[in-house]
């Protein structure tokens, strides 16, 4: 029988409420077989960098990654927000390890080319190694990711979770655990494994 693992995507205003995340994180740590979750983390991105007074700079919604915007995203998206998932899940019982990309060389990502727009250290995912992830949720860990990969020449590249290949590689690089794959923007969307799990209906 082929093992489950279920993918979930939780999106920035998800990330972003405090109450809302702890119940969904309770939600996801009641899945009995093996989990992964990738999330994203935006908003504190951007208000992080006007703190340091870092002007963001968006386009047609998809962020420009200039050299201080990089350092502020791998800031909140490895720091920041990704510990505070992995704290809230050791509290759930879960054995939660927070990763980028560059860690264990999981996902790998090229540079964005530069077309109309120069979206700078902006990263399109190449490669999801597949090993890395059997073995760690076949000892029980559940990998975090955040939406920090790198190049495998030394930089760190920041890849929009929300609009991220990761899910549909992870279908096929992770096909032979793969059992669900599921987004979660907010609890109440009435899609995803969290919201058909719980009783929560009202919206955030």
């Amino acid at each position: 029988m082929k093992p489950k693992l279920h993918i979930l995507k939780v999106g920035g205003l998800l990330v972003n409420d405090a109450a809302a995340l702890q119940e969904a994180l309770a939600a996801f740590a009641g899945l009995a077989e093996a989990k992964l979750l990738v999330h994203g983390g935006g908003r504190h991105a951007t208000a992080l960098a006007k703190q340091l007074g870092i002007s963001p700079k968006m386009v047609n919604g998809r962020r420009i990654t200039d050299t201080s915007m990089l350092e502020v995203a791998v800031m909140s998206y490895a720091g920041l927000s990704n510990k505070k998932i992995v704290a809230q899940l050791q509290k759930q019982g879960v054995n939660a390890v927070g990763l980028t990309g560059a860690d264990g060389n999981c996902i790998q990502a090229i540079k964005r080319p530069v077309t109309d727009i120069d979206y700078g250290f902006a990263g399109d995912i190449t490669q999801v190694n597949k090993e890395v992830f059997a073995a760690l949720t076949s000892k029980d860990f559940v990998p975090v990711l955040c939406a920090i990969t790198h190049d495998n020449n030394g930089q760190l590249l920041n890849t929009n979770a929300g609009q991220s290949k990761l899910p549909r590689l992870a279908l096929g690089k992770l096909r032979a655990l793969c059992a669900s794959l599921k987004s979660c923007k907010r609890l109440s969307c009435g899609r995803c494994v969290l919201c058909t799990s719980t009783k929560r209906s009202a919206g955030l």
